[in-house]
């Protein structure tokens, strides 16, 4: 039994597939898609499923009843005297990427329940958006027509898009900053626009209001922070500032003996005043 191939985390899988819908071969590539092309005209004009089921039961009829009269006739049956050797090209080529379909299936489970809890909420908006676009078109189209517009797009765009793609990339940058523009001005639009009405339902809160306040965070510019109180900012307000001087001079800071603050020295002067 053959060893299964390391797993190289989909990059062979990747590879080929670039290759493949950019007609790196042209004659590998044309068979491909001629062969995906023929198969879904074939499906579209016939009952695929129904004839693979009838000539599944007629192969198996015809295997069974040839090994019963073999064996009433000679005593071993015809199918078992004539038939090749069990062979598993299935489970060999199984075997082989084994490893592979595992490690994709594994990254593929964790990305999908990243993109459920919104790791990045980006991505998440992206894959909803992609899935109410599918919504809508798997309700105007067939999937037949689906999968036959997916294979002809995914041979035809690739190849165009390599021969222009500097146009491309400069057009897409170009429309997504346009894009989050627009997305920027309707989120300020709209916390314009429910401000007041939530700070009306606060304070028809009451109590409630304020403590459903006290834990949402409220963001700035730097980060998200929560309310400060204000004794807290003042006290650090006033930590931080650096003391300024006085225009005036204080008593200690006089010329001659006096300025001089030395306990001995008061002392004295108490003794002379009492005698």
């Amino acid at each position: 039994m053959s060893e299964g191939k390391t797993c190289c985390g989909g990059a062979c899988v990747s590879k080929s597939g670039y290759d493949l819908l950019t007609w790196k071969d042209p004659s590998v590539s044309g068979k491909v898609f001629g062969s995906l092309v023929g198969s879904l005209l074939l499906l579209k004009s016939v009952n695929l499923l129904s004839i693979v089921f009838y000539i599944s039961a007629f192969v198996l009829a015809v295997s069974a009843l040839g090994e019963y009269a073999g064996k009433l006739a000679t005593g071993q049956g015809f199918v078992t005297r004539f038939r090749p050797e069990y062979k598993n090209v299935i489970g060999r080529y199984a075997e082989e990427y084994a490893s592979h379909a595992a490690n994709l299936i594994k990254n593929a489970e964790l990305k999908l329940q990243e993109i459920v809890y919104s790791k990045n909420i980006e991505s998440t908006l992206k894959v909803a958006g992609v899935a109410y676009i599918l919504y809508k078109l798997t309700s105007w189209f067939t999937l037949w027509t689906l999968l036959f517009t997916a294979t002809l797009t995914a041979f035809s765009v690739p190849p165009l898009y390599l021969k222009n793609q500097k146009q491309i990339d400069d057009a897409i940058v170009t429309y997504t900053k346009v894009a989050k523009d627009k997305l920027a001005e309707l989120l300020q639009l709209i916390k314009e626009k429910t401000g007041p009405a939530l700070e009306n339902a606060e304070k028809k809160l009451g109590p409630v209001g304020s403590f459903i306040r006290s834990k949402v965070p409220v963001r700035t510019a730097g980060s998200t922070i929560g309310d400060i109180p204000a004794a807290d900012s003042t006290a650090s307000t006033a930590q931080s500032a650096p003391s300024v001087p006085s225009a005036a001079p204080s008593a200690s800071t006089e010329t001659g003996d006096d300025a001089i603050t030395n306990p001995l020295a008061d002392v004295k002067k108490q003794a002379e005043a009492a005698l």
